[in-house]
């Protein structure tokens, strides 16, 4: 840090910025505060800017209910319940992982026009190579 102290720290001016802001700011507001008028149009004002906050979302809910969208709380709590569905979700995957599995699944044939090969089980039982096909008629050319 010793070879650039000839630089200023630009966050450390704009932090003594700040600092002298809020003394300044502070001292205004505490000599305006010791005034009762002072005081009394900042209740008022604080006053109408809640009453205005009140009147806008009524207004804005029965506009959003004309146009048949949700409201902010209406949208919240659709969050709140996919949230809930999702945990319960996690839990059924979660207890479906840990479960062991009923029976495997039979390997099914293969899904060709040719019919499966049989194998030889005892010498009973026939299996397709022995059984001799016709063979097709040709005829003799000429």
């Amino acid at each position: 840090m010793a070879l650039f102290s000839f630089i200023p720290d630009p966050l450390q001016m704009v932090r003594q910025l700040v600092n002298t802001l809020e003394a300044r700011l502070n001292a205004l507001a505490n000599t305006g505060m010791k005034s009762e008028r002072v005081a009394r149009t900042l209740n008022e004002l604080a006053t109408l800017s809640f009453a205005a906050q009140h009147v806008f979302a009524s207004v804005s809910g029965a506009i959003l209910r004309r146009l048949n969208l949700p409201s902010r709380q209406e949208v919240s709590e659709l969050a709140l319940a996919l949230r809930r569905i999702e945990e319960k979700l996690e839990q059924l995957r979660a207890s479906q992982t840990l479960a062991p599995t009923a029976a495997p699944e039979r390997p099914r044939p293969p899904r060709t026009r040719r019919p499966p090969a049989i194998d030889v089980v005892s010498p009973h039982v026939v299996t397709q190579a022995s059984v001799k096909r016709p063979r097709k008629r040709t005829e003799p050319k000429g």
